[in-house]
């Protein structure tokens, strides 16, 4: 027989239960995370896990969006104390670097970006995972929800044109480059970009 949880416990552990999700993806890669693994860790029988998600892959889906969603926050969090002076194209600048660096280091970047995400998605509802893809995990195009735009800017460009910078950004460490120098490169394509946006 099940144990019966309060809805505040089910609440933290469903939190504890995505935190370490998210921790062994980014420390072990989709396939080598375990529901034994995450069990361990958050301290609960193995039984009690399936109370809460029917798969691994649902967890870490689950816990891909909940990265994005923080991601997102952190970021409309940073564009509403920005004022609009003379130096708001800066501002914001700086703000959308910051978030674009943020976001290279969530488990979410590193999934899209490596074999991960097929492993997680392959094994869920195909209409669940395109739902998601195409509504839940355009990050880009939550970054620029979160912007005041131009009404004429075509937005799946703008779209298309930071997500090729967060993809070149991750292709970085293999040029070469300082760090130092892959950050001024960045900043300096966010700040053209945010130039023509707002």
């Amino acid at each position: 027989m099940p144990k019966c949880y309060s809805e505040g416990e089910r609440i933290q552990i469903r939190e504890l239960l995505k935190k370490e999700a998210a921790r062994c993806l980014i420390a072990y890669g989709a396939k080598k995370t375990t529901v034994d693994e995450i069990v361990k860790k958050v301290r609960i029988p193995k039984g009690t896990f399936y109370l809460f998600y029917s798969s691994k892959e649902e967890l870490l889906m689950d816990a891909l969006l909940e990265s994005r969603k923080d991601l997102i926050d952190r970021l409309k969090r940073r564009v509403e104390k920005i004022r609009r002076t003379s130096d708001y194209v800066e501002d914001l600048s700086k703000a959308v670097f910051e978030f674009m660096k943020d976001a290279l280091k969530t488990p979410l970047i590193k999934a899209l970006n490596s074999e991960d995400f097929y492993l997680i998605s392959r094994k869920l509802n195909p209409k669940v995972v395109e739902n998601e893809l195409t509504n839940g995990l355009d990050l880009c195009g939550d970054l620029l929800k979160s912007i005041p735009v131009k009404k004429e800017a075509d937005m799946k460009a703008f779209s298309a044109a930071f997500y090729a910078m967060l993809a070149y950004e991750i292709q970085t460490e293999k040029l070469g480059l300082t760090d130092e120098t892959i950050d001024k490169a960045l900043m300096l394509s966010v700040r053209g970009l945010v130039m023509q946006l707002v």
